[in-house]
C-alpha cells in the first residue's frame, strides 16, 4: 500500500467517525428529553461547520454564544455537552488551554462518564481531557476524604460529649466494705453496712452504758475510801449504814451498766457481721475515682 493510499484511508475513516458521531448526536437529541428546538440544532450545526472548516475564532464565537455563559442558551443537554467539547478543542487550537480546561470540567461535572473519541481529536485535546478528568477524580477523592474525616470528627465529638455527660452526671460506684470495721462496737459496724439508724442506736446505748459504768466505778471507789476513813477514825454507825447502802446501789449499777455495755457491744458486732456485704453501691455526682489501699478505701471526686 502506497503512502498516498494510506493517508486516503485514514481520511475516510476520520470522516466516517465524524459522520457517525453526528448521526449519534442527532439521534440522542431527538430521542432524549428535553427535546431541542430546531433553532438549537441549526445553531449547533452552524458552529460545528465553522469548527470543521478550522475557522477557530468564528467557531469559538459561535460555541460561546451557545454555552459560553453561566447558563447555556441551549435547552438540550446532549447539545450542551457536544458544544462544550468542540469549544474546548477550539480553545486548544488557539492556545487557550485554561479556557479549554474550564469547558471540559463543566462537561465532566455534568456527565462524569463522558468519553472522548481519540480518533476525532488530536493528542493535545485528548491529553488535556484526560488531565482534567484525573484532576476531577482527585478532587472528588479529596472531598470524599474530607467528608469522611468530618464524619469521624463528628462521631468522636459526639462520643466525647456522651462520655463527658456520663462523667459529669451521677454515677453508680461499687465501693468495697471493710471486714475489720464491722468488728468494732459503738455502731461502727452498722455505719459501715450503711444502717445509720442502727448505728446511732448502738452508739448511743453503748456510750450511755459506758458513762454509767465509769461514773459508778468512780463513785464506788469514793465511797470505799470514805468507808475506810469511817472505820479508822469514826464510829458513826448511822453514817456507816448510809455508806454501805450507797456502795450496794453503786455495785448494782456498776455491774448492770457493764452487763448492758457488753450485751449491746456483742449484739452490735453480731448484727453487723450478719448484715455484712463485701461491697456497697454509692451514687456519686461528678468525676469519681476509687482509691484502694491495704488499710483504707477512699472516694475522690469533683462536684
Amino acid at each position: 500500500m502506497s503512502a498516498a493510499h494510506a493517508r486516503f484511508v485514514v481520511f475516510v475513516r476520520a470522516q466516517q467517525a465524524r459522520l457517525f458521531a453526528l448521526v449519534t448526536l442527532l439521534l440522542t437529541v431527538v430521542c432524549n428529553p428535553p427535546l431541542a428546538h430546531a433553532g438549537d440544532i441549526e445553531d449547533f450545526q452552524a458552529a460545528r461547520a465553522l469548527y470543521d472548516a478550522h475557522d477557530w475564532p468564528r467557531a469559538i464565537a459561535a460555541f460561546e454564544a451557545l454555552v459560553g455563559g453561566e447558563t447555556p442558551t441551549l435547552e438540550s443537554q446532549p447539545l450542551v455537552l457536544e458544544s462544550r467539547k468542540y469549544l474546548a478543542a477550539a480553545y486548544v487550537f488557539v492556545g487557550r488551554e485554561g479556557a479549554a480546561s474550564d469547558q471540559i470540567e463543566r462537561l465532566l461535572l455534568a456527565e462524569p462518564t463522558y468519553e472522548l473519541d481519540p480518533t476525532e481529536f488530536p493528542n493535545e485535546v485528548v491529553q488535556l481531557f484526560d488531565r482534567v478528568r484525573q484532576r476531577l477524580a482527585e478532587r472528588r477523592e479529596t472531598q470524599a476524604e474530607r467528608a469522611r474525616l468530618g464524619a469521624e470528627v463528628e462521631r468522636l465529638t459526639a462520643e466525647n460529649a456522651a462520655m463527658r455527660r456520663e462523667l459529669e452526671g451521677e454515677r453508680t460506684v461499687e465501693v468495697p466494705r471493710s471486714q475489720w470495721l464491722v468488728q468494732i462496737p459503738f455502731g461502727v459496724g452498722q455505719f459501715e453496712n450503711g444502717e445509720e439508724g442502727l448505728g446511732w442506736f448502738f452508739a448511743g446505748t453503748e456510750l450511755l452504758a459506758t458513762a454509767a459504768f465509769v461514773t459508778s466505778m468512780i463513785l464506788y471507789q469514793a465511797y470505799v475510801n470514805e468507808m475506810h476513813d469511817l472505820e479508822m477514825f469514826g464510829r458513826d454507825l448511822g453514817h456507816i449504814d448510809q455508806v454501805n447502802m450507797a456502795l450496794r446501789i453503786l455495785n448494782v449499777v456498776n455491774w448492770s451498766s457493764a452487763g448492758l455495755l457488753a450485751a449491746f457491744a456483742l449484739g452490735g458486732v453480731i448484727q453487723a457481721n450478719v448484715r455484712f456485704s463485701p461491697t456497697r453501691i454509692v451514687h456519686v455526682p461528678g468525676r469519681v475515682s476509687v482509691e484502694l489501699g491495704p488499710s483504707f478505701v477512699g472516694l475522690t471526686g469533683s462536684f
